[in-house]
């Protein structure tokens, strides 16, 4: 069973230790660290290609932070904040690049739920190249043993059901709304008039076109991890592509246009996070089911500030690995409840048989 976790390095980062906190999460059990490198704010290392906070520099650190994870027998993964690009000077330098809604509405002027929910469009031939040359930039910079995606989607069309009351404006129930259907921006609309005939800004919620125009832009999602992962390998075959994806293929495409079954991925860290769904430990294992009965090599994701007692985290692993799991992904490291870490080391010396 592979043992992973996203780590919060820019909080590592804060520390005087880095060292001693990587040991700490190796005692828990865990393998494979999936290390926050870029945010879509900073980046924590003078990239060529990501605009960056002024005096905010990290370069020697990161390659020190990967040693150590090597010399102790861990595995390092970059962790990559993709399409969800909220950083100020790059917004302004390129606000073409961002998402537009139905109403016409760009997400880097009018971000929809939260402020930095600023997305690029996925279809844009420049947004391609730009995260190509990111990808490739990491990998061959630094002695990563794998490169994660997250943020790789659109905005959320439907939020999870227990998210909905958060916010204002947003439906409690699971309809399509103007205001957070993305992307309408001149170059969709122009690619898909070419194709199809029609101005999709113009196209009814009822009107079957509509769920074609769905479909289009899911795949354009899709299109563009098949080429980084093709980029990525073609300069370090070696190197292990994987994502953050929602919870299961059925609500990733409803909820946020990702038919991640469909991407050319090594590994897949569906985002089980129950709660936000209003679902309880058990779910976590149907969830699971689904992908794996697809035979995708499945890490499930579990938050860890979810789990009330020691029983529901050895629960949400067993149910994990029982339905077909390669893996657990544990969010987030470190947690706000530190308690909780002794509670995944004891779960998972006693599944150490799977």
């Amino acid at each position: 069973m592979r043992r992973r976790v996203w780590v919060n390095l820019p909080a590592l980062f804060k520390e005087d230790n880095i060292e001693r906190e990587v040991e700490r999460i190796s005692s828990i059990g865990f393998e494979e660290l999936l290390l926050l490198i870029s945010d879509g704010n900073v980046t924590l290392f003078d990239s060529n290609v990501r605009s960056n906070k002024p005096n905010y520099r990290f370069h020697s650190r990161l390659e020190k932070t990967i040693e150590i994870v090597h010399r102790m027998g861990l595995k390092a993964h970059a962790w990559i904040v993709t399409l969800k690009i909220s950083n100020e000077g790059f917004v302004k330098e390129h606000a073409d690049w961002y998402v537009v809604n139905k109403m016409g509405e760009s997400s880097a002027e009018k971000p929809p739920y939260v402020e930095d929910y600023k997305w690029l469009c996925p279809r844009k031939p420049q947004v391609i190249e730009f995260t190509k040359d990111f990808f490739m930039e990491v990998a061959s910079r630094f002695d990563f043993d794998g490169l994660h995606f997250d943020y790789i989607r659109l905005p959320d069309i439907i939020l999870p059901k227990g998210l909905r009351p958060r916010y204002y404006g947003v439906p409690l129930e699971e309809v399509y709304t103007p205001r957070f259907d993305f992307c309408y921006c001149n170059g969709c609309r122009g690619l898909f008039m070419s194709e199809v005939g029609v101005d999709p800004i113009k196209i009814e919620y009822d009107d079957p076109l509509y769920q074609r125009f769905f479909r289009w832009r899911a795949d354009g999602v899709t299109n563009l991890v098949r080429e980084v992962y093709n980029a990525v390998k073609s300069v370090r075959s070696d190197i292990e592509v994987s994502a953050a994806v929602f919870p299961t293929p059925t609500i990733a495409y409803k909820y946020v246009f990702q038919r991640w079954h469909e991407w050319p991925l090594d590994l897949y860290d569906p985002m089980i996070y129950h709660k936000y769904y209003e679902m309880d430990v058990e779910w976590i294992g149907e969830a699971v089911h689904e992908a794996a009965s697809m035979n995708l090599p499945i890490s499930a994701g579990i938050l860890l500030d979810f789990m009330e007692r020691p029983e529901e985290v050895y629960r949400a692993l067993q149910l994990a690995v029982n339905n077909g799991a390669k893996g657990i992904t544990i969010f987030v490291y470190p947690p706000r409840n530190l308690k909780a870490l002794e509670w995944v080391k004891n779960s998972l010396n006693m599944l150490k048989h799977y």
